[in-house]
């Protein structure tokens, strides 16, 4: 190759990349696929990946994502026999940040505020998505993009925005936290990395040479191609609050961002990068690392001799895809309170249920953002409980009141309530995407203006004002007792709903993410078709915690400032912790059973069982917490049963920790019939960096000492580890 066809590799527009002569194919490396093939409606919509957090399952994320990448195979199949360039074999996806402040505007697209969660998703994900755990060779079915590569976590906040925002991490946040997701990606051999817009300590990411080449290739042993976000390179030279004014010039941007070891640019670089203003052996190295993703790829064999030539058409929009969707939301539903066994619904003592509120109905908002309508349909949360209902069940909905107050339509809902069996509000946010057309209502007066999204982070944790007015209308207007009032949020991220909680006459109330094309789950659950298994993957704050800046990345609790995630937070009380979430039926879980291996690590065993009347699946967390050394095998602050790690590679002598809790291990019962039992399988490995259950105590290496284990959100201490050196 020529050095001006080197270059014209590395831009993800298809115009730029093809050279005839050598039978290098043209090819667009900006395909979709968050939560679904985004490709001119052809894939399912799934729902959105926080949703997918709350499962604990990440068995079903490789399963939903293995789907995701059959149908983007199966598109470039199509293509390639009909004679065109290979297509939608590579995407951006998944979205690996972790979760620092409630109100990222984001946060929907992730797996929350664990690294450990977050971690284990991501490498389903890539599995799934690339067709396996690829090695540096092996053939690829879709090609993932773990993004974004790193800090990348706040939209737009008092003048600071994504764009001109340097994220100061220091060396422990970024091992503990930051990091642990992104080395998920390279364990998985994730074909390619997204650099973010954001600085890291001084230096935006796509030209941040310590980051890139040091941090993420020399430290972490990543092999792929990196490429920036899209418009990267402008926005590094661009005046603020919109770019980050760190060069003069696009053009000096390309340079430093090749040398600095960013491969591609989103769209390209060719229309800006001078040859000449770089060496040689980094434009070989960047087109190499290209070049051998589409050789992986399959971009240079004919399509009847790839591994995946089997997909066809069909696999688009399958109906199975489908129940994957609804799937995956019947598992991530969160119940958050259940008064008085409000639910389930029980639909023989049915007559009449009235729905209200802007999310009920609204195809846009239950498809979140990076999406495609689907060609096939879409149900919506109101199509859903009709469906799910007899038809002597009347289902009342009016589309005059759903999407604006005013107090002569919260009166009007009111009434209509009152003549009902049951009624259900879809409330929450609505989430930016495009241009929101406003159903033509002033924005003082609408329920749902766009509140979060991309460019666009959250205020408060509240509820709209006019939401919260329809609320108090419906908890102090008289409606009979007998009457169930349910509340279903419709939203990305954690709300502060606690007048909601605190008040007695609302029943019940649960999240359903932004559900996508798994609506029908809903009406699973609100009927008891399907119990509720999901837990929050993020902590549910007050909103007095909107008065921390943004800004501030430190994740540990100082003096003054009460610290980050359900690792660290030690301020005041939150409204549901990190792990949280209700179900149909009751379980016990026995003392465990502690098996420790010298020098390896610990398993525990426990057997759950439903104590309660209604068939169900859940999640077990299993926390680990320093109680110190002088809790010993021995202290009165170490429960029965207790166990110990001999040779543990523990650190001696007064060692602190800043980790309040961290989550070792999880796992996911089987759908247990009432007075059943399933015995879990937890290993807590002590090795393996980020992978080590105890990753996170220490600096690296954990301190020495007695270690509490907890059983889920709601259960008390229930054992004790001890590593011993």
């Amino acid at each position: 190759m020529t050095t001006d066809q080197k270059v014209r590799q590395l831009g993800s527009d298809a115009t730029t990349g093809a050279v005839p002569s050598l039978g290098v194919p043209s090819f667009i490396w900006q395909y979709e696929c968050l939560h679904g093939m985004k490709n001119m409606g052809l894939g399912v919509m799934y729902p959105a990946p926080i949703a997918w957090a709350a499962t604990f399952n990440h068995q079903l994320t490789s399963k939903a994502a293995t789907e995701i990448g059959d149908e983007m195979r199966a598109f470039n199949n199509q293509e390639m026999r009909r004679g065109r360039p290979p297509a939608a074999s590579h995407c951006f996806g998944p979205h690996v940040g972790i979760v620092r402040d409630p109100r990222w505007g984001r946060l929907l697209e992730t797996y929350g505020e664990d690294p450990r969660l977050s971690a284990d998703m991501a490498y389903a994900f890539v599995t799934g998505l690339q067709g396996g755990p690829a090695n540096g060779t092996s053939p690829v079915k879709v090609a993932a993009t773990c993004k974004h590569f790193v800090g990348n976590d706040m939209e737009n906040w008092k003048g600071f925005t994504r764009y001109n925002f340097d994220a100061k991490l220091s060396a422990d946040d970024m091992r503990d936290t930051f990091l642990p997701p992104f080395e998920a990606c390279v364990k998985a051999n994730s074909l390619a990395m997204m650099c973010s817009y954001n600085g890291v300590n001084g230096a935006p990411s796509c030209v941040n040479k310590p980051l890139l080449d040091g941090t993420l290739r020399r430290d972490m042993g990543f092999k792929g191609f990196v490429l920036t976000d899209c418009t990267a390179l402008n926005r590094i030279g661009g005046p603020r609050p919109y770019g980050f004014a760190y060069t003069n010039s696009r053009q000096e941007a390309s340079v430093l961002a090749l040398k600095a070891g960013t491969d591609m640019a989103c769209h390209n670089y060719y229309e800006t990068l001078d040859p000449d203003a770089v060496a040689k052996a980094d434009i070989d190295r960047a087109a190499r690392r290209v070049l051998t993703a589409r050789v992986r790829l399959g971009h240079f064999d004919p399509a009847n001799r790839q591994p995946w030539s089997h997909l066809k058409p069909t696999e688009m929009g399958s109906p199975e895809h489908r129940q994957t969707a609804r799937q995956i939301l019947a598992q991530g539903i969160v119940l958050l309170k259940n008064t008085g066994g409000s639910l389930p619904l029980k639909v023989a003592e049915l007559g009449k249920v009235a729905v209200f509120g802007p999310f009920a109905d609204d195809e846009q908002s239950i498809l979140g953002n990076y999406y495609s309508y689907p060609n096939h349909g879409l149900t919506t949360p109101l199509e859903a409980l009709r469906a799910a209902l007899p038809p002597r069940v009347k289902v009342t909905h009016d589309k005059r009141t759903m999407y604006a107050y005013s107090p002569q339509n919260a009166a009007a809902d009111v009434e209509r309530c009152k003549g009902a069996d049951a009624c259900i509000l879809f409330m929450g946010t609505r989430i930016k995407k495009g241009t929101d057309d406003g159903h033509g209502i002033p924005v003082k007066a609408r329920y749902e203006p766009m509140s979060e999204g991309e460019n666009m982070d959250r205020t408060s944790l509240l509820l709209n004002s006019n939401q919260r007015k329809l609320l108090q209308a419906f908890i102090k207007g008289g409606i009979p007792a007998k009457t169930k009032i349910v509340v279903v949020l419709v939203h990305g991220g954690p709300l502060d709903v606690s007048e909601l909680q605190a008040s007695p006459r609302i029943g019940a109330m649960l999240t359903a993410w932004v559900p996508g094309e798994g609506a029908a789950a809903i009406a699973d659950v609100l009927f008891g078709t399907v119990s509720p298994s999901g837990r929050l993957p993020v902590t549910w704050y007050r909103d007095a915690y909107s008065r921390l800046p943004m800004t501030d990345t430190r994740m540990r609790a100082s003096a003054g400032y009460p610290g980050r995630t359900h690792r660290y937070y030690k301020g005041s009380a939150t409204l549901y912790p990190f792990g949280y979430g209700l179900s149909y039926t009751t379980f016990s879980l026995s003392a465990p059973e502690l098996v420790s291996t010298k020098g390896a690590g610990a398993t525990a065993y426990v057997t759950i069982t439903n104590t309660g009347g209604t068939a169900a699946d859940t999640s077990v967390l299993l926390f680990l917490r320093y109680l110190g050394v002088a809790a010993g095998p021995v202290g009165p602050q170490a429960p029965e049963p207790r166990a110990s790690i001999a040779a543990s590679g523990c650190k001696r002598g007064g060692v602190r920790t800043d980790l309040l809790q961290a989550l070792g291990a999880y796992q996911r019962s089987a759908l247990l019939a009432p007075g059943k039992s399933q015995r879990l399988r937890f290993w807590l490995p002590l090795d393996g960096g980020s992978a080590s259950a105890w990753a996170g105590f220490g600096d690296p290496a954990p301190p020495c000492g007695a270690y509490a284990l907890r059983l889920s959100a709601d259960q008390p201490v229930a054992a004790t580890l001890v590593l011993l050196a």
